[in-house]
């Protein structure tokens, strides 16, 4: 249901910023450029 897909989103989310910290080559303040890598997890 709806919590199921709220909770893979929050671990997405927390994947993401993980890979932001590691030094993942991507602008996180570039507001496209998280929506395409985002629609590429999705």
């Amino acid at each position: 249901g709806l919590e199921e897909i709220s909770a893979r989103l929050n671990l997405m989310v927390k994947a993401e910023l993980a890979e932001l910290s590691a030094g993942a080559p991507m602008n996180p303040g570039d507001p496209e450029t998280r929506c395409q890598y985002l629609e590429k997890l999705l």
